[in-house]
């Protein structure tokens, strides 16, 4: 069971212990300090209150790059820049090296971070698309998807919360179908019996533990996430959609019906389960398919083992992309077939296969025979049953 905490905790606990100061000469600040290259600043073409992002070129190559411009306190180790640092992955944004610039005052630090630059977002994809009474075909829907969770597979492997998945942060490459998962401003390594601030994560994508303030939530919270992505997708515009927070519990309610007093019990204290449950019994529901009449029957049925309110119940990662909607993208002949470009998403690798709760079982339905990826599944099964 997570352990609970009062929703009234000051949640600028977490913020202060967050920022861990850095010594005069930092690890990240040397390995900056070694590269030098110049750039050429073409347009921003992302800004916020995390900072801006430009694409630019690198003038030696003519290589498109995104650079994102980060306000930097020199007292403090920047999070993003040394989680982005340990991950290498083929759907996740590579951080290839950054560099400090001044700004208008002298002692105002900013770090850019130098990333490949990839042209599209899964929000601005579909936008356009709804507005042209179109959509994303559902086998794509399906190769992006299964590319988000394997995404997000690797990183809790490595108990890393990214905390922010909304379709603004998935990043398409049209020419070759590959995703890219960016944006780790508010990710974290997650620590057990460390609490967290609950208010986290953008509203309409936020999982019922962080609206109730559950401050010791897992990485969970994800795929809730993932699945309000996905379930965008088909309608056009966010599927639980409010104003403010309080409205976003009710919203989710109207859609799941009232919790479970059992489940709630696994993210607040028992008399606030005992009685939220009491209150939201009369609240029956919809059914997704209703919702999402245009969402084929087994996206319908994924959707539904992760939009649930007891996070330990909710599909992981490697769950979801074993769950047999993906079992389209598993069939050979759909990579024969010139109407899409395939990318390599079965390459997996050992890293990725060894996590900590390893499933055999779940691999085999996970990586086809025929996947690049299947020899390292057997090799790491060979292993297992040698100890």
């Amino acid at each position: 069971m997570n352990k609970p905490s009062s929703k009234h905790r000051d949640n600028h606990k977490e913020r202060e212990r967050e920022k861990e100061k850095s010594k005069p000469k930092s690890k990240d600040e040397k390995n900056i300090k070694k590269k030098n290259h110049l750039y050429k600043i073409e347009r921003v073409c992302g800004n916020g209150s995390f900072g801006i992002v430009f694409q630019g070129k690198v003038l030696h190559t003519g290589e498109t790059i995104a650079i994102k411009k980060v306000y930097q306190d020199r007292r403090f180790r920047n999070r993003e820049f040394s989680i982005m640092s340990l991950l290498d992955h083929p759907n996740i944004v590579k951080v290839r090296h950054a560099f400090y610039t001044t700004g208008e005052k002298l002692d105002e630090i900013y770090l850019n971070l130098v990333m490949n630059y990839v042209p599209e977002n899964l929000n601005r994809l579909n936008k356009s698309l709804f507005e042209k009474k179109e959509q994303l075909p559902v086998f794509l829907i399906k190769l992006y998807c299964f590319q988000i969770a394997r995404a997000l597979n690797y990183i809790h492997n490595k108990k890393i919360c990214h905390r922010d998945i909304k379709p603004q942060n998935i990043l398409l490459d049209p020419q070759t179908n590959r995703i890219y998962i960016c944006d780790f401003g508010s990710a974290k390594l997650l620590k057990r019996e460390e609490s967290n601030v609950s208010y986290i994560c953008s509203r309409f994508y936020r999982a019922p533990e962080l609206l109730l303030g559950n401050e010791y939530y897992t990485t969970s919270i994800d795929i809730w996430s993932f699945g309000c992505v996905l379930a965008e997708l088909f309608k056009g515009k966010p599927l639980l959609r409010t104003e403010n927070k309080d409205e976003q519990i009710n919203k989710i309610m109207e859609c799941l019906g009232g919790p479970k007093e059992e489940d709630l019990a696994v993210i607040i204290e028992k008399d606030a389960a005992h009685e939220l449950a009491k209150s939201t019994k009369g609240i029956k529901g919809k059914n997704l398919a209703d919702v999402l009449p245009n969402c084929p029957s087994d996206l319908i049925d994924l959707l539904n083992r992760i939009l649930i309110y007891n996070p330990k119940k909710r599909l992981t990662a490697v769950e979801v992309m074993a769950h047999y909607a993906f079992d389209d993208l598993r069939n050979k002949d759909n990579f024969k077939n010139e109407k899409y470009v395939m990318p390599n998403i079965f390459n997996f690798t050992q890293e990725e296969i060894n996590g900590r709760k390893f499933n055999s079982e779940l691999w085999k339905k996970i990586i086809p025979t025929w996947g690049e990826g299947y020899k390292n599944l057997m090799d790491a099964i060979a292993i297992r049953e040698k100890k």
